[in-house]
Parts: C-alpha cells; structure tokens; sequence
C-alpha cells in the first residue's frame, strides 16, 4: 500500500493505478524495480528456505499496457514471463510454483513455470454458491485437458462450517473425482472428532492430481450448467492403467439443484464396451451394486 515505507521511499517505482484508493503496484519496467523484485524472491528462497511461492491477485495489470507499462520497451506479457521465469530459476528443481486468478486460469503459456493454478473462488468458511462456481468453471477448465500442462486447483478442501454435512461430502468428491485436490484449510486439529475427517485423510491421498477428467453424456456447447457425471479413466488410487484387476473407471454423480433428481449410469455414458459385466463399488461405504441395475436417487446438493 501507499502507505509502506517502500512507497514512501520510492514513489516513482510504482503504477499510476489505484493509487488513490491507497493501492500501490510496482512497475516492472523499470530496471530498478525488476533488480528489487529479483533480491526480494532471492531472499525469500535462497536465504530463508522457501520451495515454494504461490502469486495470487498478480496478473491483471500485465493486460493493461498502454497504462501501466509507461517506462517499459517490452509487452505486458514479456514482463509477466520475466517474473515467472526469474522466480522457476531461483527455486530448487523440485520447487514448487502455484498462480492464482485472472489469466492464470488454464493459460497453457504459462505452463512452462508454473506447477499449478488456482481456477477457483476462495472456499472460506463454506457457500453452497462458491461450491457450484467452482465446479462450473472446473468443468470448462478441464475440458481443456489442462491437467496436461499443470495442476489444477479449485481451493481448499476441510471442514467448512458454512456447508452442511451433504455439502461437505459432495464438496470433497468433486475435488476428488476433478483431480483438484491440492489444498487443504482450517484448523483441523480442531475437527479431529468430526465425520468428514477419515473421508478428508482418504481422498488427500491422491496420486493422480492433474489426471484427465470426462464428462458423461454432456455437450459444452450446449450451455454453462455444471456436469451431473465425473469420471476418470481408471481407479483413484493407482496409477496403474489398463489393469483388468483395478478399477476401471471412477465416477461421480452429483445434483447441484435444489430438488431431488434420479440417475441411471450406463457403461457407454463411461466410455466402456456395452458388451461386458459391470459392478459399481460405492467409494465411502463399500457397497456392491451391478451396473446394470445401478440407479440412484440424490437429494438436492448431494
């Protein structure tokens, strides 16, 4: 802010923007705000230890270069590369470098120095809302195949006290069943006794985050509601492929509606052959049903 000594210090180092709000964004045109920039990553990393920096709210003023770049000779996206390059060859070879919001979202550009992005709201204590947003704009993410390039991130997973207990559990299989699944929030010493801790312990550990994800039966083109069916192309626990003795495919079915509503699951909607026997395995409570004779009823938001 305005009110940092740095600004105090230096007030030609930053951007005209929000400075009247009390906002105060360093210009990294400048030679000399780059030369900071890069002593301040050094510190964190090389001195203090850091292996791993995330970069949240730091992209969009990259986009608005006739405003924000006036020292500048090169574009708003050849700074943005210098940062991100300048802090990948400052950290160890398995550090780790995670983007958040704006152009981070599903940018294969950025791909070559970040590990990971955050596409999602902040999960805070728990909205029903932000649980739908979420999903929808992992869905079109996803369709993308952009776990080939880095790991997606949809926030937290924990026990949120905003969410009821079946908007817990549908919560963590959507970031389970997505690959998202990369956070995890709140004070959960606190939460030791509650029911949502041995289901959060199993699906942190996940081997297969950034994995492709499918859709049954659902058209992108078609409009922006959230896919009903999940799947992936094998078991979660594994990274074994094409197995006959594993898992074949791994599904979530969700209603993100108010009113109950009733599903049937095929092997084609999966992508399996519909010549062969199927049994479906409940994740949580183990229960065996053939595929054939699947079908669920689900509340609203479960």
């Amino acid at each position: 802010g305005t009110g940092r000594r740095l600004y105090q210090e230096h007030p030609d180092w930053f951007l005209p923007y929000g400075i009247e709000l009390g906002v105060a964004i360093l210009d990294l045109s400048r030679p000399e705000v780059r030369d900071f920039v890069k002593s301040a990553f050094r510190l964190f990393i090389k001195e203090w230890g850091f292996e791993g920096i995330k970069l949240d709210f730091w992209s969009y003023l990259f986009e608005e270069e006739a405003l924000i770049l006036p020292a500048g000779r090169m574009s708003g996206t050849e700074y943005r590369n210098w940062l991100l390059q300048t802090i990948r060859e400052l950290l160890p070879e398995d550090g780790y470098l995670q983007l958040g919001c704006d152009i981070a979202m599903a940018n294969p550009h950025l791909a070559a120095w970040a590990d990971n992005y955050r596409y999602g709201r902040d999960i805070g204590s728990g909205q029903w809302e932000t649980v739908r947003t979420n999903a929808r704009w992992a869905a079109f993410c996803l369709n993308t195949r952009s776990g080939h390039l880095f790991v997606p991130n949809s926030d937290a997973v924990g026990v949120l006290p905003g969410l009821s207990d079946t908007e817990l559990r549908t919560h963590l299989n959507f970031c389970l069943v997505s690959r998202t699944l990369v956070e995890i929030g709140g004070w959960l010493h606190q939460d030791r006794e509650h029911f949502l801790m041995p289901f959060l312990q199993k699906a942190a550990c996940c081997p297969g985050n950034g994995d492709p994800v499918h859709f049954a039966g659902f058209d992108f083109t078609a409009g922006d509601e959230i896919p009903a069916v999940w799947y992936l192309k094998g078991p979660h626990f594994s990274r074994l492929a094409g197995n006959r003795c594993l898992p074949q495919r791994t599904f979530g079915v969700f209603n993100w509606e108010e009113s109950p509503r009733n599903f049937e699951i095929s092997a084609g909607s999966l992508g399996l052959p519909e010549d062969r026997e199927y049994l479906v395995k409940d994740f949580w409570s183990g229960r065996v049903t053939a595929l054939e004779k699947f079908r669920l009823e689900l509340a609203g938001h479960a």
